[in-house]
């Protein structure tokens, strides 16, 4: 199933060294929109997807709209702002 995003970055098999045999991939770095299945769905591999928001509210009630929430990150140079939006996001790592 296609639901659109953008490679930002990484992805495609190891090509050479100890775990080059097809069964490894390097992580990547996926932007897309907040209902894609990439963004909702616990993904068990090396896949970091984020989606843009205007307001910090509206990054908060998207990263709270899951059923998982077994991890979250904020990543952001305010340090102040990072620490209050954590507070908000509810997540259990």
């Amino acid at each position: 199933m296609n639901q659109g995003g953008r490679l930002v970055c990484g992805g495609g098999r190891l090509e050479h060294g100890q775990f080059a045999n097809g069964n490894f991939v390097y992580p990547a770095i996926l932007e897309v929109k907040p209902d894609n299945l990439a963004f909702r769905e616990e993904v068990f591999g090396p896949l970091f997807p984020i989606t843009s928001f205007k307001t910090d509210q509206e990054a908060i009630r998207i990263a709270n709209d899951s059923q998982y929430g077994l991890g979250a990150a904020i990543i952001s140079r305010d340090l102040e702002r990072a620490e209050d939006m954590a507070k908000q996001i509810h997540s259990k790592g």
